[in-house]
């Protein structure tokens, strides 16, 4: 159209866009990872639940209903115990899922009243899973046939030989989350996420501001080391990312009633060694960029994205590809998740979380060298320029 100013405008544009090639870079990236990402991440079939069962019969008949469970596709009894009590034990260590309690009178129950009850106890810190586990469960158990005599087999409700009506009564029993309110399992996750998100964002938006105004480059002229400018930089970060982070336990607690049964002191310090390695992130960010709006965009996508969809949030990492699973274990936050709702929902000690402590505080550490060998090489380069 002649005289409009629109075609000079939508060439300047481009002209600009085409000048940024890693924001150019990020546009095309970020919707083919997140296609991937939403493609393998997002499984809610369960799938080689782990399971521990505790058969008190010991008879044909429930070693037949135990050996019908562990041939799913969907189970795997990975422990067998004879003390029911040692189920908690169990979930405490995040060894099974769910436990399987098989009563004494089960087979006596069976030849008198064609029905036999039969125990589930489920680990509600998760209620998005415990509610998966629970209904594939109930729905295997209750449509079992099962047989009289040695040999007994069990055969699915509606082939040959199965009984119109079910012949096991499940009475399930959920730990920890006995409602299955998802809020107890998603408020103790925003934590995860608010942190890294925060700790990464803020950290490497400060540094790429000052790059981008180039106040960065009086440093040079001042004896100040990279480290020392490192930590003045997120100090701040520290506290405020803590503060918020504090606020949302505080709020997930009182207002919206999630039990809070560990020690609050201890998840302070997790959160704290949780802020590290999210600050420590950014920061790295921060040498790879030099403006505010990359450092922003790629801060987003390297935590927000992978932390909702791959460290546990809302979907089980049990439930991923093996790629994936190990993608999942090298972020912080499929850790933290473990440490946040052990403490609030458990009431986890260091015993029982020293593994995912552990691992955060390697992860924080190497992405902390990382950065601080990557800013130092920088200064020292422009330095060296100057």
């Amino acid at each position: 159209m002649r005289g409009s100013r629109i075609p000079p405008l939508a060439r300047k544009e481009f002209k600009h866009i085409l000048r940024d090639p890693r924001s150019l870079w990020i546009v095309f990236m970020l919707p083919n990872v997140m296609m991937f990402l939403f493609g393998y991440a997002i499984d809610l079939d369960m799938k080689d639940v782990r399971l521990g069962v505790c058969d008190l019969s010991r008879t044909p008949q429930s070693r037949a209903l135990v050996e019908a469970i562990d041939a799913s596709s969907y189970f795997s009894v990975v422990a067998r115990y004879e003390d029911p009590g040692e189920t908690r034990g169990f979930f405490e260590r995040r060894l099974i899922r769910a436990g399987v309690i098989v009563p004494r009178d089960f087979a006596r129950a069976l030849e008198r009243e064609r029905r036999a009850p039969v125990g589930i106890v489920i680990d509600g810190s998760d209620a998005n899973s415990a509610s998966i586990v629970q209904n594939y469960l109930e729905a295997f158990i209750a449509t079992r046939s099962i047989g009289g005599g040695g040999g007994a087999a069990v055969a699915a409700a509606g082939s040959p030989g199965a009984g119109a009506e079910p012949v096991i009564a499940v009475r399930p029993v959920v730990f920890y989350n006995r409602a299955l309110d998802s809020t107890n399992y998603i408020v103790p996750g925003l934590v995860a996420i608010v942190m890294m998100m925060l700790g990464a964002l803020l950290t490497s938006v400060t540094i790429a501001r000052e790059k981008e105004t180039g106040t960065l480059e009086q440093i040079l002229v001042s004896p100040i080391r990279p480290f020392e400018v490192i930590a003045g930089k997120t100090l701040p970060y520290l506290v405020l990312a803590f503060s918020i982070a504090m606020i949302v336990v505080t709020v997930g607690h009182f207002w919206f009633k999630v039990p809070f049964v560990g020690s609050l002191s201890a998840l302070m310090l997790y959160c704290l060694l949780y802020l590290f390695a999210a600050l420590a992130l950014g920061i790295l960010i921060s040498t790879l960029v030099s403006t505010q709006q990359v450092a922003m965009m790629l801060s987003l996508m390297v935590t927000l994205l992978p932390t909702i969809m791959l460290s546990g949030f809302i979907f089980p990492v049990a439930s991923m590809p093996r790629a994936l699973q190990l993608v999942s274990n090298a972020l912080p936050a499929t850790h933290f998740l473990v440490i946040v709702r052990g403490v609030m929902l458990k009431g986890n000690v260091l015993a029982d979380l020293w593994p995912h402590v552990a691992a955060i505080a390697g992860i924080g550490f190497v992405l902390m060298i990382l950065a601080v060998k990557r800013f130092s090489l920088k200064l020292g380069t422009k330095g060296g320029s100057a």
